[in-house]
């Protein structure tokens, strides 16, 4: 392996130095009234580091208790960069399984009740299946190699599915 820039170590664990880092980022991010995407995972990296499934809730489950000990809600969580699950030496799990859990997991560990907000993102063009889109909290596309009229192709495609028409919700381009 080239590099691994990672928050959380092969079993999952979110890593100290790491998280002390995010802090001062997601901190400077409220004072200025900033939502920030956080991704969980990103594709080519995934699969070489996290060890198994297990791995990959853990860290599901770590990073959202982080967030709520520190009352972050203005966190939006990306499963994947670029992909529709989180691979793994061993296995993958799913956008389809995860999205629910951090939804679960977060309206239990905020006082309040309060839920961060999920979705995942595919490459350049891809756009996320009926099923998916029935489990996003907004709809994370890429527009990269795509032109701005294959963009408006995207959301009108999107727009056009009776999935989105019966729960219409945000579109965001992450990458264009």
């Amino acid at each position: 392996m080239k590099y691994i820039h990672s928050a959380y170590d092969p079993g999952g664990h979110l890593k100290p130095a790491y998280m002390s880092r995010l802090e001062g980022i997601l901190g400077r991010a409220a004072e200025l009234r900033m939502a920030v995407i956080l991704s969980l995972a990103y594709f080519g990296i995934d699969y070489r580091y996290i060890e198994g499934p297990d791995a990959v809730r853990c860290m599901a489950d770590e990073i959202v208790d982080w967030l709520a000990d520190r009352d972050y809600r203005h966190v939006l969580i990306e499963i994947a960069n670029e992909r529709d699950e989180i691979r793994t030496r061993s296995g993958g799990v799913s956008a389809e399984e995860l999205i629910p859990r951090i939804g679960q997991r977060s309206g239990d560990k905020y006082p309040d009740g309060f839920r961060l907000l999920c979705s995942t993102s595919g490459g350049g063009g891809w756009l996320p299946s009926d099923d998916l889109i029935e489990l996003m909290d907004f709809i994370l596309v890429h527009g990269n190699g795509q032109s701005p009229a294959d963009h408006v192709r995207m959301i009108r495609d999107l727009r056009s599915r009776d999935v989105f028409k019966a729960k219409p919700k945000p579109i965001v381009f992450n990458e264009a």
